[in-house]
């Protein structure tokens, strides 16, 4: 008796031979396993899925036939030259593989063959086959794949008719006439009530002079500035940056410099550190005051909350109030070293860097 190799042991242990019906459906169009069953490969042209919107390449669709039991002798000759045994050692690999599978289809689970598809039975006891379509056994199809496209979406084209067209200008004719009558009456009660005020009549029903028309635009038409309130002095917040700005084009001001209560002289406490450094620097006192600013304001809510917030920040200096046209600029004396200014400025800087220095 013929021995066998190792290669046919490890054949006759894994005992999977979907392999070699994979490898035999792309060189034939029918496989039979000999007591089991077929495998036919018919030709399926390219299609295109509607709902899916892929594009699928020529392929072979394979079925299974039940019918197909003889044995051709195709699978076990190439069994046993792939796995170099004989062939009835090839035969025996088929028999116990066939066995192995009736008895899987037997307790109702499913037979899988790798590439090619399932076997497995209904609920009447038919054996049916589901194909792997991830596998294409069409030559000609090598290294096609299935692509997907997105669909093309066009606008709908409305086919207006003269009869429409024509109902749908004269609608809008009507309206643009009626628009441009009511606009008409509204600007000429406007120019009306305007020219009685300015003569000087009074229009006791409506209620309605000079001033509280324009008190009433300016109450509609005024953008409202945010409030600020005075904060404690552990926690600071920085000037709202719509409302603070440095004037580049000084117009003519109002300055008017507050001063301490307690005039002592002495530096805040903040500070006094930095400008004990810097006064190490033996300068001559320079005859300008020098101002560390914090901000720009316009509302007058805002200036008393930052003059406010200043006194009770900085007391032993001079508050300064520059009004403008438009802002009203708001700091503290910083003496009249430079050097000592500039020490201050920095350590002011240090909770907001938009604070700048000024010389008066």
């Amino acid at each position: 008796m013929h021995a066998v190799t190792p290669t046919a042991f490890a054949v006759t242990r894994n005992m999977d031979i979907s392999t070699f019906i994979s490898d035999l459906l792309l060189e034939h169009d029918c496989v039979i396993i000999p007591g089991f069953g077929g495998f036919i490969c018919s030709y399926k042209p390219a299609q295109i899925h509607p709902v899916l919107h892929t594009v699928s390449p020529p392929s072979k669709a394979v079925s299974f036939n039940r019918n197909l039991k003889s044995n051709d002798g195709l699978l076990i000759n190439f069994i046993a030259e792939r796995g170099n045994i004989t062939f009835v050692e090839a035969a025996e690999v088929v028999n116990r593989w066939v066995n192995s599978s009736r008895n899987l289809l037997h307790k109702h689970e499913d037979v899988l063959l790798r590439k090619i598809g399932k076997l497995h039975h209904d609920v009447e006891g038919n054996l049916l086959f589901e194909s792997d379509e991830s596998t294409n056994y069409l030559k000609a199809s090598f290294g096609l794949r299935t692509l997907t496209i997105e669909p093309i979406m066009r606008g709908k084209v409305i086919d207006f008719t003269e009869k429409f067209q024509q109902e749908t200008k004269h609608v809008a004719t009507t309206k643009k006439s009626w628009r441009m009558a009511a606009m008409i009456l509204l600007l000429a009660g406007i120019a009306t009530i305007a020219q009685l005020m300015w003569t000087g009549v009074e229009i006791k029903r409506l209620n309605l002079d000079e001033a509280s028309v324009f008190s009433f635009v300016n109450r509609v038409f005024k953008a409202e500035e945010p409030e600020i309130k005075p904060l404690p002095l552990e926690i600071v917040t920085p000037v709202v940056a719509s409302d603070t700005a440095v004037i580049e084009n000084p117009e003519p001001v109002n300055t008017e410099a507050i001063a301490p209560e307690n005039n002592s002289g002495t530096l805040p406490q903040q500070v006094s550190n930095t400008v004990a450094a810097a006064e190490d620097n033996s300068f001559t006192a320079s005859p300008h005051t020098y101002y560390v600013m914090i901000g720009a304001f316009a509302e007058e809510k805002n200036i008393e909350a930052a003059k406010l917030r200043l006194q009770q920040k900085f007391p032993d200096s001079v508050i300064l109030v520059e009004r403008g046209k438009r802002l009203t600029k708001l700091g503290f004396s910083a003496g009249n070293n430079f050097y000592s200014a500039k020490a201050q400025l920095e350590s002011a800087q240090q909770e907001d860097a938009s604070y700048w220095l000024l010389k008066k």
